[in-house]
């Protein structure tokens, strides 16, 4: 079922086409990454998707009931009044009171005979599909993800900063549970932890969602869809271009890029014939008239040849496509430090975030600083770099000689507030270098003018990154590099700052969230946790909680005949939830990754069964030990019964066992009387538990269902046990589903035989002694499990004996008998 259509939506910004044309279909299911270049249009395209604001032609079309969310990028005003993060958090759920309140309604009106069954069935089940009994526990969930405890339910909205709020904002909008989920980069004030979680979060959601952002990790385990808003190159007034292509990001850019060098490709060889007509053109010019008519259409297929074609010239023009100039090459050598100690520092105190520290920095030593907002981060780099002080006295910061340290922190990126920004970078590389640097880092030349201030948060961001990067270092320090980055900054500066760091043997110790940046970037992770600074080997191990020195968790077995897994899929995962988080990647691939080969793909494969088996062996580990389906009370004696498999002539077949263990006051008293003589009730999907008697009782019927002997199986239960089988009428066949099998469960026993016969068989150890009480309890137990479970219209049993005490009548020669009517009449149901 299509939930949004957009077909032909096109806005216009200043009177210019900011996009045109945009056509999307939206299905339960679809989850579509949206990337571009800052100032693309995105934002607006999802404000457009929501519904918040028209488009200027085209239409957007709905379906009815359809509800959409919508997370924007920029955090709303700070909100007057009292509200609370409680009150705030739960008016994500008003959706769900106004269909609780018409259900009471309908329930009333019910009650009162004034409403139909068929109405109040459909609110139930709308309310049941929205997760309105589970809705609260689920919005603590989201809360507590984004670091909200029910310690911050009285906490005023007003007082929270600027990132509370924001997470605050995602946490409403995923428990509200809309069928069309629109983010507009959610990962913003999201730790690494955070962002994982919410890939997760995003990959199994029922619905639609369209995103924005510019977290690789998240797009490619996020979504199956990208969207690329391109704009021209050539001409900036033209509208951005809309692609869309199948896959996650990873897969999609690859195939884009693809299809733009391909076109750049086109666009270069048509060049060159215009290029070779226009020299034609200018030799013809010199004949005759003929010579002049052929000039003139040389020319004119000179002009069609040069005027845009296709992708290739709109969104980059006759080059290749390629992002900002950020970090140069730099222009000194490689120094021979080798791994040499660069810096040292003990004592590393800051009030509240850091608690003495101690860290040793060599040459090429690579550093991913992890860890959530307002952990320390941003200080200890500040301390590292000697712009701020340790608050210990014993603190000490040891700097090799001649050090060349480069601190880029997040906020002034090393700009000077005030001064035009085209005097800084004159000042930083000369004269002639300046404009070029700027040029290069995408920043226009309108704005060179300008202080850093009044530009905007990219410019900004790429100008101050491409300054502090064009000067050689031996040690860098760069805290959150890609803040204000789009997806094409962002890949640019992973290039090109990984090429400068293998070029110069330089250090890095690199502060950031984006997981795929700290991944090619860094080969060891640094986390400041609880003030302490904590050492991982990899950014997996840091997710995953194994920091260096703590044990290994062990690794879930793999089959020996399993060839070894591609370098394509990630690490052996360990403990239940890296093994659904393996699981989930190893699905992702499987679907996605089109690049794979036949042998590739059955290594999946088996990992992927491998995965599965462990996750199986798990959970089985994990829960507890499977209780039988029934228990009862017969005369004070608790009574134990499960179905076994039925052999050929019977309907269905039980087991009643009574356990040698006395049941503790609390095991008895457990379960409701609602019969003078006894009950009988469902156990449910619970555990056994700590209950030795329901334990001794699963054992022997699991054996029992098995085909072990009796005397084996019910070696720790009474002297006796009762075999309950339900028979069929002679000639009557059990019905077959399509597959040639026999139904089960309870649709299966309503269409048995109205005149069905259980068969009671008693049976007694030989080396015990069955009292008649134990006996009594025993059949009756049957019994009542046979009428009331198996919907038997009658119960026999052979038994030479007496039976004092039981529910069954003297039939002669040994058979005892019971029939409905008379169990009715026993239970006092029937007069």
């Amino acid at each position: 079922m299509e939930l949004l259509v957009a077909r032909g939506v096109t806005r216009l910004v200043g009177g210019s086409e900011l996009f045109a044309g945009v056509d999307l279909r939206l299905a339960a299911g679809d989850r579509l990454g949206l990337v571009g270049p800052n100032g693309s249009g995105k934002s607006t395209l999802l404000r457009t998707l929501a519904g918040l604001e028209p488009p200027d032609a085209g239409r957007l079309l709905r379906a009815p009931g359809v509800r959409l969310g919508y997370l924007p990028q920029r955090d709303e005003a700070r909100p007057a009044g009292a509200l609370t993060v409680w009150q705030a958090a739960r008016g994500a759920l008003a959706h769900l009171d106004e269909l609780e309140r018409r259900l009471r309604e309908e329930e009333r009106r019910l009650a009162a005979g004034a409403a139909s069954d068929e109405a109040y069935a459909h609110l139930r089940a709308e309310f049941e599909r929205l997760g309105g009994f589970e809705a609260e526990a689920a919005l603590r969930r989201e809360l507590a993800a984004v670091g909200f405890g029910p310690q911050d339910d009285a906490r005023p909205v007003a007082e929270l900063s600027a990132g509370e709020r924001r997470r605050l904002a995602l946490a409403r909008t995923l428990a509200a549970a809309p069928d069309v989920l629109v983010l507009d980069e959610p990962t913003n004030h999201l730790d690494l932890p955070a962002r994982a979680r919410l890939a997760r979060r995003l990959a199994r959601w029922r619905g639609a969602v369209v995103v924005v952002s510019h977290d690789r990790a998240l797009l490619d385990e996020a979504t199956n869809r990208t969207a690329f808003l391109e704009p021209s190159r050539l001409d900036p007034s033209a509208p951005a271009r809309w692609a869309l292509e199948g896959g996650h990001y990873a897969v999609a850019r690859a195939r884009r890029d693809g299809v733009l060098r391909a076109s750049h490709k086109r666009e270069r060889e048509r060049q060159k014939e215009a290029r070779r007509l226009e020299a034609m053109a200018a030799e013809l010019a010199t004949f005759g008239r003929k010579a002049n008519a052929r000039r003139r259409a040389a020319l004119r297929q000179r002009q069609r040849l040069l005027a845009p074609h296709d992708a290739g010239a709109s969104a980059g023009g006759a080059g290749a496509p390629d992002g900002p100039r950020l970090a140069g090459p730099g222009t000194a050598k490689r120094r021979a430090r080798g791994a040499a100690t660069l810096l040292e520092a003990e004592h590393l105190t800051a009030p509240a975030v850091l608690e003495d520290v101690t860290l040793r920095l060599a040459g090429g030593d690579r550093v991913a600083l992890l860890g959530p907002n307002g952990s320390g981060k941003s200080t200890l780099l500040r301390l590292l770099a000697g712009e701020l002080a340790s608050t210990d006295a014993r603190a000490e910061v040891r700097y090799a000689p001649a050090l060349r340290l480069r601190h880029v922190d997040q906020s002034s990126r090393g700009l000077a507030d005030g001064a035009p920004l085209l005097e800084q970078a004159e000042a930083r590389v000369g004269r002639v270098a300046a404009g070029r640097l700027l040029a290069g880092a995408g920043v226009p030349p309108r704005a060179w003018a300008s202080p850093p201030e009044a530009l905007s948060g990219g410019e900004r961001a790429r100008a101050g990154l491409a300054l502090a990067l064009a000067e050689d270092a031996d040690l860098w320090l760069i805290d959150e590099p890609t803040n204000d980055l789009d997806l094409a900054a962002v890949e640019a500066l992973e290039e090109q700052l990984a090429a400068k760091l293998d070029a110069s043997g330089a250090a890095l110790v690199l502060a950031t969230h984006d997981r795929r940046l700290a991944e090619r970037l860094a080969t060891e992770v640094w986390a400041v946790e609880g003030g302490a600074l904590r050492r991982y080997r990899d950014v997996a191990r840091y997710l995953a909680g194994e920091p260096l020195g703590a044990p290994p968790a062990p690794l879930p077995p793999a089959p020996a005949a399993a060839p070894a897994a591609p370098s394509a899929l990630p690490e052996p995962a360990a403990g239940l939830e890296a093994l659904e988080e393996e699981r989930l990647e190893l699905l992702r691939l499987r679907d996605e990754a089109l690049d794979l080969t036949e042998r590739e793909r059955a290594r999946l494969a088996a990992r992927l069964t491998a995965v599965e088996e462990a996750l199986m062996e798990a959970y089985a580990a994990r829960l507890p030990v499977a209780a039988p389906r029934y228990r009862l009370l017969e005369r004070g004696a608790p009574l134990f019964a499960d179905e076994l498999p039925a052999p050929e002539g019977a309907q269905a077949r039980l087991a009643v066992v009574a356990p040698a263990l006395v049941p503790t006051v609390q095991a008895v008293q457990a379960v409701p009387a609602t019969g003078a003589t006894g009950t009988a009730g469902a156990w449910g999907t619970a555990g056994v538990g700590a209950d030795p008697a329901a334990l001794a009782a699963a054992g022997a019927l699991a054996a029992l269902a098995e085909g072990a002997p009796p005397a084996r199986a019910l070696a720790g239960c009474a002297a006796g046990w009762v075999e309950v089988r339900l028979l069929r009428e002679a000639g009557e066949r059990p019905e077959e589903r399509l597959d040639g099998t026999a139904p089960e469960g309870e649709a299966a026993r309503s269409r048995r035989s109205p005149s069905a016969v259980a068969h009671l068989r008693l049976v007694e150890r030989d080396d015990a002694c069955l009292l008649p009480a134990a006996r009594a309890a025993l059949v009756n137990g049957a019994a009542r499990l046979a009428f009331t479970r198996l919907g038997a219209q009658a119960v026999q049993l052979y038994h030479p004996g007496p039976l004092p005490g039981a529910l069954l009548e003297a039939a002669g020669a040994g058979w005892w008998a019971l029939g409905l009517g008379g169990f009715l009449r026993a239970e006092g149901w029937r007069r």
